[in-house]
């Protein structure tokens, strides 16, 4: 989490809580990827919500860096800014985000 919110997105707060997703997508029985399910049985590799007390949910898919952590970590940075940005318009934002997939990848993780 450090090599992300620390030293990527360069936070000084405490990073957000994460809880993994081991779950199937019951509407996708042939994808094998495991997927955050909401109520709604909508399938998602991850959702971050401000205010929750365990605010992102991110689908476990082998390793940190081939989820969507890093991802769902800048929807958590962007909210701690006042940024709403569920179309990821915010390029470098999202830039930066695969940037650290990669980071986490060249880390083994």
């Amino acid at each position: 989490m450090e090599a992300v919110w620390y030293d990527g997105y360069t936070r000084a707060s405490a990073p957000p809580g994460v809880s993994w997703s081991f779950s199937a997508c019951p509407s996708k029985p042939d994808d094998p990827r495991t997927a955050v399910v909401d109520q709604d049985g909508m399938c998602y590799s991850g959702r971050t919500y401000l205010g929750w007390a365990c605010p992102s949910e991110v689908a476990w898919r082998g390793s940190f860096g081939r989820s969507a952590f890093a991802h769902e970590l800048m929807h958590y940075a962007q909210g701690l800014d006042g940024v709403h940005d569920p179309d990821h318009k915010r390029l470098d934002d999202w830039k930066l985000s695969i940037e650290m997939d990669a980071r986490l990848i060249g880390l083994g993780l």
